[in-house]
């Protein structure tokens, strides 16, 4: 079908009937379909009403009426343009209101293509497809719907913007050498004068970020007075004068976009570079008076914090300082009027210098370079938190590369020292703050390792046991690993703390096993039998019991361990009916000086119990009464009162 390329006068307004041409409305194609060919005035008509709405924003009116009339016309041209169109309406309301039309969006334009396949709009529709993708974040199949409209459509004029969006895409990502070959395709596509320039100047921006800074500066020069006009292109050009070693050239065109731009963000850091101009090229005396001019000045901005930065390095390099102090040892200043500066309050500078570059989400790689030096010097005075937000600001933003990669590492070594550093402290709380503050700087091979089981140790300390358990059954399930032994006794005892007596079981035997000598033996045995205990399995329990105190008669925990035992004699002889059996295993467990206030309560109400059942009435009401006015243990506190109004009862 054939079709008309109506094309607006401005961009955005899309309603307007043309006395020249009476046939059809006069939209942008690049924001709404085409009419067909040859569509008179009552043909078009029935979309006034849509289009009145579409400029007035009136997005639901729109959709709504687009709606109507689909389900009024007949299968052809006008249904082609209105179905087509109710994709562009909910891009446009997502646009300003209801994200999820973005899928409606997508949605309602395959519908369209599906139904008119063989058309100019469908071509549209593609690269709309594309730019709809694009805004929901599907990068890749944005990147597909663009080459599709390259690839098959050459001839078409949608061809020349699924390129110059797919170059836009490319730099967006930072993928420079797939952005240079996009723009470079650009040269043989028919691009309007306005687009030619937009390439132009995003084609010079990629070749300096691939650090060719003589071709993009001679780019930059060749269209000056456009770049003039546009703020990043003007400070990108005069980068690329400051990187080429054209300093004086470099200045001018700081000082230029100071003064066109002074309210631009980084205007203060344009600023800035006319004080680094002046130093490298010796005139230290001016370079002073600019670093003095910026640091005299709050920031309050991005570019602000920036330019303090700049300018207190450069200051320092001026008397022959490093940039950023190595240390607390940091080398004396040439100038015996400027000091070394104490690195410690620098580092509280720095800190919040860094938190207003991450709240302002820095792109540029000059933010970046200076955002990772801070990042570096923070995390060496132990403020890993800052300055792991920083590496990750600063990985977040680069494409896949070597020196993403790099930094990936830094990354990843500055969420070590400080898991390291706070377990050192003892701080758990730290540790699991930071760790889940910043989950995605710690890889499987590090959780895997002896750094994951010290993150374990602080959740059991802690008493997380779920993450406990999770975090260390990967290392305890490899038995060559060094850790292998403390994960597989933190693994069980999670479980043992957490109620699952059969898991913990299974871990405690398995280590007993694995590991018979070790230090922890004992405690393994202990517990083993205890979880035994809980299980019901008494018998099974005495004589671990019995194992341990023959193992280890002289530990430190023998006495322990003998109530306990007696304890577990105790419940089995009640439990069998054998209640004097129990009262003397309950009096000696009473009589050890290892009892404490809970489980004294518990013996004496055992003893009651067991004198209550052999009819024994008036020593089981004392030892009742005694409990339940005694004891710190509210249950068994409790349990007493029940017995005790029984007996009353019963008398």
């Amino acid at each position: 079908m054939q079709h008309t390329l109506f094309i607006g006068l401005a961009v955005g307004m899309i309603v307007e009937l043309m006395a020249a041409s009476p046939a059809a409305a006069v939209i942008d194609h690049r924001l709404l379909p085409l009419f067909p060919r040859g569509a008179s005035r009552d043909d078009t008509a029935v979309f006034q009403p849509i289009l009145d709405a579409y400029e007035g924003q009136h997005w639901d009116d729109a959709i709504e009426e687009t709606l109507r009339i689909r389900a009024e016309l007949q299968l052809g041209p006008l249904d082609e343009t209105a179905a087509f169109l109710l994709g562009d309406l909910y891009a446009a309301r997502a646009n300003h209101r209801e994200t999820a039309d973005l899928r409606r969006a997508l949605q309602a334009f395959e519908d369209a293509r599906l139904r008119y396949p063989h058309t100019e709009n469908a071509v549209r529709a593609l690269w709309r497809i594309g730019q709809t993708y694009s805004a929901l974040g599907f990068s890749h199949e944005a990147v597909g719907s663009f080459k599709r409209v390259v690839a098959r459509h050459a001839e078409s004029p949608y061809a020349a913007y699924a390129q110059l969006d797919l170059a836009e895409l490319y730099r967006g990502w930072e993928l420079w050498t797939e952005a240079d070959g996009a723009y470079r395709a650009l040269r043989s596509l028919p691009l309007t004068p306005a687009d030619q320039i937009h390439a132009r100047l995003g084609s010079a921006d990629v070749v300096a970020r691939l650090g060719r800074y003589e071709e993009a500066y001679q780019m930059y020069r060749e269209a000056e007075a456009h770049a003039r006009e546009d703020a990043r292109a003007l400070f990108r050009y005069a980068e690329t004068a400051y990187h080429t070693g054209r300093y004086g050239d470099a200045r001018d065109l700081f000082l230029s976009f100071f003064n066109i731009y002074s309210r631009d963000p980084l205007a203060p850091v344009a600023y800035a570079y006319v004080g680094d101009t002046l130093r490298i090229e010796g005139k230290t005396r001016n370079a002073e008076l600019t670093y003095d001019d910026i640091l005299a000045k709050p920031a309050e901005s991005l570019g602000g914090t920036l330019a303090l930065l700049m300018a207190a390095m450069g200051k320092r390099l001026l008397h022959g300082c490093a940039p950023i102090p190595s240390g607390f040892d940091d080398a004396p200043c040439r100038v015996e009027a400027t000091p070394t500066q104490d690195p410690r309050p620098l580092a509280h500078e720095l800190a919040a210098q860094a938190r207003t570059l991450i709240r302002d989400r820095p792109t540029d790689p000059t933010l970046r370079r200076l955002v990772f030096d801070a990042a570096t010097f923070l995390r060496g005075h132990g403020l890993f938190d800052i300055a792991l937000e920083l590496h990750h600001e600063i990985v977040a933003i680069l494409p896949p590369s070597p020196i993403r990669n790099r930094l990936s590492a830094v990354l990843h070594e500055t969420a070590g020292s400080a898991v390291l550093s706070y377990a050192e402290a003892r701080d758990d709380l730290s540790v699991i703050r930071f760790f889940y503050g910043s989950r995605s700087a710690f890889t499987p091979s590090m959780l895997n390792g002896p750094l994951g089981l010290t993150i374990a140790d602080s959740h059991a300390r802690l008493g997380l046991l779920a993450q406990t358990i999770e975090l260390s059954s990967p290392i305890a399930a490899n038995r060559t690993h060094p850790k292998a032994e403390d994960a597989l006794f933190l693994l069980a005892d999670a479980f043992r703390r957490r109620g699952d007596l059969e898991k913990a079981r299974q871990r405690f035997e398995q280590f007993l096993t694995r590991y018979p000598a070790s230090r922890r033996a004992p405690e393994a045995l202990a517990y083993l039998a205890d979880v035994l205990d809980r299980q019901g399995r008494t018998q099974d329990a005495t004589a671990r019991y019995r194992t341990w105190l023959d193992r280890y008669p002289h530990h430190q925990d023998a006495e322990a361990i003998t109530l306990r035992l007696t304890r577990a004699l105790g419940d089995a002889s009640y439990a069998a009916g054998r209640y004097a059996e129990a009262i003397r295993h309950y009096r000696a467990a009473l009589a050890a000086s290892s009892t404490n206030e809970a489980e004294r309560g518990w013996f004496q109400l055992q003893l009651g119990r067991s004198y209550r059942a052999i009819g024994e009435r008036d020593q089981s009401l004392a030892l009742f009464k005694l409990v339940a006015g005694g004891t710190t243990d509210t249950l068994v506190a409790r349990f007493a009162a029940l017995h005790v109004e029984d007996l009353e009862l019963q008398k």
